[in-house]
């Protein structure tokens, strides 16, 4: 059987492939739609990057065919040929397709009558207006409704031994934002909505997904770059190039996801690295999410990654890199091609890595390893991630030369934080008569603000800015060593009258856990390693400042047993500001002390280990301003949960 990833475009994906178990043609198509006419009143993206990182990364991991579509080609007509004689025709039974769009996307007035609200979701392709006259009726752009039977086509031809996945790396908001790079989508709809009492319509993936069960027919999965009310955005990737936040997210999870990962588990690895590259962006899944990727049956993805090949012979070249979050530092274990799982049991070698390209890194063999050679064929799996702690890009406007000075120098005195007028992450600047720290993608999100001749000493705009700065690397910090593997489960609880939490029971209605003000929850947590770890859990608001949740002040830390079951000994009630918030879990052999990166002193309470945990080395230097040590070991494992805040 061959396998047929269908991408309409760049968002990287870039993993997805290398795990097969079975032989076969590999076929690939790249849909990106980035630089608009003119006349089509559409901002241009940067689909160009996106389509460039996917066709080296399927290359590399050996896809047989890779067709592109872009430009003024990625046309409706244009898309919906490709999908019939690319894709639909080429297709067997049992092969696995993915359909992958980067561009704009769009809202249209109904123009059958099955949409509860009245309106198409749509794919905004080339030749696409972003404003119609009166009399356009949406013949540009790619309606749901015709790329739902598109995907029923190829459902059919592949059958139920096949599936196929859907990736939107664009949005339907009609919320316009301000920023430094552009969004993808955020015009208002064309025409009027015509809403129905009785139809069943709704977002893009419930409207494409409607014909789900069906015995004869693939099971499909929607993967979708944001909720309905927000936008999609472009982050700056690895080398500086912007891309779809999506596509960044979609191909550092999947360089992390187990053997028989799903679409589910991936899904989550995916929210928790949006969590860190964009605030305000929930990615959003559909349909039959709990197979395991690019699987309909028993066949699992393989593990970890090619060894590409031999540099030396002691060096070896493994695919995988930047993209995925790999860093100079990072350990990884070399295992047979069909190993079920990386337990130290298994592994023929180990190596460093040295050298770190975009899919790409060269890693140096432990000294009593067998020569590079004898190790072709092997699959390598990374085990200990090493991050350098992540800086804060600062852009500073205060107005006043003199006034920039002072804040340069008072920012320049704090560790993890960079200043810079290039590819900023946050921006201070003088707006409408006052001081303002605002999110560099999204001018309109302020973090935090102050009087227009706010001096830094002593100010909440400085200890904001700083808290920017400790979230992120409190964020990017990810630890896999699975003798600490601890699982973190976010459950809804009532409030009893004794003032006491209980589970509710309840489930959230899809992926993403919604609470409202008043609302409270527990937290469980469940040990699935083979060594006791020493918890801490940090808790990080919709403004991106963390804090540590428990141990609470004054409270030695807590150990988990191997096999052991946990529920935490309080009850969080929700309440604003609303947006996203995360929740975040280390596992670590020795005890752990936030206190240098949250801003406190150490805890002195804080005892009760048998030596310096790494990972609290690496806190230390973070905290005064150096840059050693590795972030994540074998001896450390986190988890995390997003969940969302909205209004009732």
């Amino acid at each position: 059987m061959s396998t047929i990833l269908l991408g309409l475009t760049g968002l990287g994906l870039t993993g997805l492939l290398a795990p097969m178990a079975h032989a076969g043609a590999v076929h690939a198509l790249l849909i990106g739609v980035g630089d608009y006419p003119e006349s089509s009143g559409w901002a241009d993206l940067h689909a160009g990057a996106d389509v460039a990182l996917m066709a080296d990364t399927l290359g590399a991991l050996g896809a047989d065919h890779i067709h592109r579509l872009e430009g003024r080609a990625a046309t409706r007509e244009g898309i919906v040929a490709a999908i019939e004689e690319r894709l639909r025709v080429p297709a067997e039974a049992g092969d696995h397709l993915l359909l992958h769009y980067s561009g704009h996307g769009q809202q249209l007035a109904d123009d059958d009558g099955d949409e509860a609200d009245g309106l198409d979701e749509g794919l905004a392709v080339w030749g696409a207006p972003r404003r119609g006259d009166a009399d356009y009726d949406g013949a540009a752009h790619l309606r749901d409704d015709e790329l739902g039977a598109l995907l029923e086509s190829l459902r059919e031809t592949v059958g139920p031994a096949g599936s196929v996945t859907v990736v939107l790396d664009a949005c339907h908001s009609g919320t316009a934002t301000r920023g430094g790079l552009p969004v993808r989508g955020g015009a208002p709809p064309i025409g009027a909505a015509r809403p129905t009492a009785h139809a069943a319509g709704g977002a893009f993936g419930q409207e494409i997904i409607q014909p789900l069960a069906d015995a004869e027919r693939a099971p499909l999965v929607v993967l979708s770059a944001a909720r309905a009310d927000q936008v999609a955005r472009e982050v700056y990737g690895p080398d500086g190039q912007p891309m779809g936040a999506l596509t960044l997210a979609l191909a550092r999870s999947l360089s992390a996801l187990p053997r028989d990962g799903t679409w589910r588990s991936l899904h989550a690895r995916v929210r928790a690295e949006m969590a860190q590259l964009v605030r305000g962006q929930s990615p959003q899944i559909e349909g039959d999410a709990d197979r395991v990727v690019f699987s309909a049956d028993s066949r699992q993805a393989a593990l970890g990654f090619d060894v590409a090949a031999v540099v030396s012979r002691d060096e070896i070249r493994v695919a995988v890199g930047t993209l995925h979050g790999l860093a100079p530092g990072s350990l990884i274990a070399l295992v047979p091609p069909d190993a079920p799982d990386a337990h130290p049991s298994r592994h023929l070698a180990r190596a460093t890595v040295t050298e770190s390209a975009a899919t790409t890194s060269v890693a140096v063999l432990a000294p009593d390893s067998a020569d590079a050679e004898t190790l072709l064929g092997a699959r390598a799996v990374v085990v200990a991630w090493a991050r350098s702690p992540a800086s804060l890009r600062v852009q500073i406007d205060t107005g006043s030369r003199g006034h920039d000075k002072a804040w340069r120098a008072a920012l320049g005195g704090i560790s993890l934080i960079e200043i810079t007028d290039e590819r900023p992450d946050v921006v201070l600047e003088l707006r409408d008569g006052a001081l303002e720290l605002a999110d560099a993608s999204d001018l309109d999100r302020v973090l935090a603000s102050g009087p227009a001749d706010a001096e830094p000493t002593g100010s909440e705009l400085l200890a904001a800015i700083s808290g920017q700065a400790r979230g992120r690397l409190i964020g990017g910090l990810s630890l896999d060593g699975e003798r600490h593997r601890v699982d973190l489960r976010l459950l809804p609880a009532d409030r009893g009258a004794d003032g006491l939490c209980r589970p509710s029971g309840a489930e959230s209605a899809d992926d993403e856990q919604v609470f409202h003000p008043g609302d409270s929850f527990l937290l469980e947590v469940q040990s699935q390693g083979e060594a006791s770890s020493w918890l801490t859990f940090v808790y990080t608001d919709p403004l991106g400042a963390p804090s540590q949740l428990w141990p609470q002040e004054g409270l030695s830390p807590d150990r988990l047993a191997p096999g052991q079951r946990w529920l935490l000994p309080f009850c969080a009630t929700v309440s604003p500001p609303f947006g996203v918030e995360q929740i975040k879990l280390f596992a670590t052999r020795n005890p752990v002390d936030l206190g240098p990166v949250l801003g406190h002193a150490k805890a002195a309470t804080r005892g009760a280990g048998d030596g310096a945990d790494t990972l609290q080395i690496l806190l230390d230097e973070a905290a005064q301003g150096t840059r050693g040590g590795e972030s994540a070991l074998e001896d450390g494992y986190t988890d995390e949960v997003i969940y969302s805040i909205r209004p009732r």
